[in-house]
């Protein structure tokens, strides 16, 4: 991928974002009738007041025609911010992240379609309204039954035409919703990693991404691995006495919540936003903040236990030029299998920088089941090559 091409894309991803409410998490229960609900995603720069413009839901129920089943004309989300809409049992994860709540008990099934209208605008659709699938829209894993499922990373605007293949926008996160950590993830904004840190006494705390589990930095200095185009929420426990700043070696402030002055903090591609008071550090990896920030040491804690942020950027700036650890991959295009001349583990990225595949020991990839397009293809070293699926 060229500069210019990742430029355009870019642009592009922030103009389709502009105006959307959408649906970003949605629940059908595996046991009895709840729990069974919605989260909407106000994907724009405006807070909504529901008492002037009111968000309706329809419902289309098996295959007819959709019509009002809850109306919200109070309260007031805020800008890229989500609320949720379902039985009670869902209340707690609007409690726990400090989002709007509307009390719905909703009866829909895996096969009733889903519109969300806003001021009587249609801004997302939820499966086909018109059409019963049978029990469920279902597809590559991801069903609209007995599921709570997601918005897939990238995602940024409604579909307004409605699918047939769930797994065009969302993924499974649960299949037993009704059970424990079942309704995992409402409540929070899509496309956010959220990283906790707890920074309590004297010692200082480090994130290992990839594992997800909290070690002592200054016992074994894990390192901290980075995607580009990812959007991260690093909440600071105890933060007062203890915030956390990303510097580089000669101790130059990139990012941090004690001084939103770092290098970065007015850089439009980085969406900065930092709070000193709730300990919530939130940031977009743009290229320009990775190409920096990749090998600087982050420092949480005013002494020296520092730990090594590792960034993973798809560009094609990153392409190995040493022979001993590039890789080749043939025939390009390819409709099927995928040849590679060394032995090894690799994973398989779409243009959004999505993980799509990963397998393991292996010189041969059967892609036929991917969608045709230019896909990167990365080894364990790091190194990156780019086929086409046809």
């Amino acid at each position: 991928m060229n500069k210019n091409y990742l430029i355009t894309l870019l642009f592009c991803l922030t103009v389709v974002s502009a105006n959307a409410q959408i649906i970003s998490q949605y629940v059908e229960t595996d046991a009895g009738t709840s729990p069974k609900g919605i989260e909407i995603w106000n994907n724009t720069a405006a807070s909504i007041d529901f008492s002037v413009t009111n968000l309706v839901i329809e419902k289309g129920t098996n295959g007819n025609a959709p019509s009002e089943d809850v109306t919200v004309d109070s309260g007031v989300l805020a800008a890229d911010d989500v609320m949720i809409i379902g039985t009670t049992d869902l209340q707690t994860a609007a409690t726990a992240n400090n989002v709007l709540y509307v009390d719905k008990p909703f009866t829909f099934n895996g096969n009733d379609a889903l519109v969300v209208k806003l001021d009587g605008v249609t801004t997302d659709v939820f499966g086909m309204p018109g059409s019963d699938p049978g029990n469920s829209w279902s597809a590559n894993g991801v069903a609209t039954e007995d599921s709570n499922i997601g918005l897939l990373d990238g995602i940024s605007n409604g579909n307004t035409t409605g699918f047939t293949d769930p797994s065009t926008r969302f993924a499974t996160i649960s299949t037993a919703p009704s059970g424990a950590n079942g309704l995992v993830g409402f409540g929070k904004k899509p496309n956010l990693i959220n990283i906790d840190l707890n920074n309590s006494g004297a010692s200082a705390y480090f994130v290992d991404q990839q594992s997800a589990t909290i070690t002592a930095l200054n016992t074994d200095n894990s390192d901290w691995t980075l995607e580009v185009g990812k959007r991260y929420l690093i909440d600071v426990l105890n933060s007062g006495s203890h915030p956390l700043m990303i510097r580089d070696e000669n101790d130059n402030l990139l990012l941090g919540m004690a001084n939103a002055d770092g290098s970065f903090s007015t850089d439009t591609e980085v969406s900065f936003i930092t709070d000193q008071a709730t300990g919530q550090f939130d940031f977009t990896l743009s290229n320009s903040l990775a190409q920096v920030i990749n090998n600087y040491a982050c420092q949480i804690h005013v002494s020296s236990m520092n730990g090594l942020i590792n960034v993973t950027n798809l560009s094609t700036d990153d392409f190995a030029t040493n022979e001993k650890e590039a890789f080749k991959v043939y025939p390009n295009p390819t409709s099927k299998i995928l040849n590679l001349n060394q032995m090894d583990n690799y994973q398989i990225y779409n243009l959004n920088g999505q993980l799509i595949k990963s397998v393991n020991s292996t010189d041969k990839i059967n892609v036929n089941d991917l969608a045709n397009g230019i896909y990167y293809l990365k080894n364990s070293k790091g190194t990156t090559n780019s086929f086409i699926k046809k």
